[in-house]
């Protein structure tokens, strides 16, 4: 195990597991890297021509650092400005354009970020075992904060996480069966408010249901506080993913606050085509039984609002959709925020959804395929635009 977690500098075109597996394949202009667990999922992929990433699971690889297009592709440029406004005297405020630069290593993994920011620089150093797998993020400075720490067991699976950042502290662990797969995931975090304040302090344990192809297609915890399920089509492509988390109302210890959150995908021409982002947040202490209010247990309060979930007549919080468009120079995405509320019309209640906000982002290539210029339209802020280099 401990060769598994020790760092090193250089890498071959491709390594093998203790087990014998692929762990990563380095040939042409692609690097394909695979999970250690029985299925041998591929995890990542990064296309050199374009710096462009497909990332399958952002628990083996992180994309924190990483531009986004959507949930699954993402790219990273060698360096790139950022807008900023930081306060100058006792009132005033002034602005303007901080770099960041991006060492990359022989597989096209974060070597470096370098980011020019306006309270200071920071550079944050990445190490990786002989299989590529990240080991720890830090920054480096006179003493190194270790902002995230990976360890791996002697089959080069993923067994401890441990996150530092400012907004979150985590601890996480994984146990695994002996098929391979993992069995559950104890959880520690704490999320961090701007003045220190510790907004919220969990732990809780997932247990894991895969499907008949070995992906994940649930994760419970033993309350059903915490749950997330998924589900994908004959491709094995993501298509449905709801997370839940429930809390206790701090006024009423009897009435249980149900969030869920709720994405659908649809794909066209291999590529993803539709996002759409639901947010809800249901309450239901109580219901209407003859004519009378009748209390609901906190298990019944969970069970109805799981089923309000289902029901196409529910109203969610928010909406946003995300519309792809792919050309031959660029990525159009089309961003649309919604609202919802009940309004009566001609004296019955209707629902109505209010469009809130209307974004376009405007994605430009180059001649090989890089994302070299980022515009952003939006409705209420104007037009912002962002240049790559590489």
């Amino acid at each position: 195990m401990q060769e598994n977690n020790k760092e090193v500098e250089k890498f071959n075109s491709s390594e093998l597991y203790p087990n014998n597996k692929v762990a990563f394949t380095k040939s042409g202009e692609k690097t394909v890297f695979y999970n250690a667990a029985n299925e041998h999922l591929i995890y990542a992929e990064i296309n050199h021509k374009t710096n462009q990433y497909k990332i399958n699971n952002v628990d083996l690889f992180p994309a924190e650092d990483l531009l986004q297009i959507n949930d699954f592709n993402y790219f990273l440029p060698k360096k790139y400005s950022t807008f900023y406004k930081y306060p100058i005297g006792q009132s005033g405020t002034s602005g303007g354009d901080f770099f960041t630069t991006i060492e990359f290593n022989e597989l096209g993994l974060i070597k470096s970020i370098d980011k020019n920011l306006p309270s200071a620089n920071h550079k944050y150093i990445y190490t990786y075992n002989k299989f590529a797998q990240l080991l720890r993020i830090f920054e480096d400075k006179l003493l190194n904060k270790t902002l995230l720490e990976n360890k791996y067991d002697e089959n080069g699976r993923l067994i401890f996480q441990e996150k530092n950042y400012e907004e979150l502290i985590a601890k996480k662990e994984l146990i695994y069966g002996k098929e391979g797969r993992i069995l559950k995931e104890n959880i520690k975090e704490e999320k961090i408010a701007p003045n220190g304040r510790i907004k919220s302090d969990l732990s809780y344990t997932l247990n894991y249901e895969y499907n008949k192809a070995g992906q994940i297609d649930k994760k419970q915890s033993k309350d059903s506080n915490f749950v997330e399920q998924f589900q994908y089509d004959s491709n094995g492509r993501i298509i449905n993913f709801v997370k839940y988390s429930a809390e206790i109302d701090k006024d009423n210890p009897d009435k249980l606050i149900n969030i869920f959150v709720k994405k659908t995908y649809h794909y066209a021409n291999e590529k993803l085509a539709e996002e759409k982002v639901y947010e809800y947040q249901i309450v239901n202490a109580s219901i209407l039984v003859n004519k009378k209010w009748q209390p609901l247990n906190i298990d019944q309060q969970r069970k109805m609002a799981w089923e309000k979930l289902n029901d196409t007549n529910e109203m969610p919080t928010t909406e946003i959709e995300r519309l792809y468009k792919y050309n031959e120079d660029s990525i159009i995405v089309s961003i649309n925020h919604f609202n919802f509320a009940n309004r009566v019309v001609d004296g019955k209640a209707k629902l109505e959804k209010d469009l809130s906000n209307a974004e376009s982002i405007k994605f430009s290539f180059d001649n090989s395929g890089k994302i070299i210029k980022k515009e952003t339209t939006d409705k209420n802020r104007g037009m912002t635009v962002e240049y790559y280099s590489y």
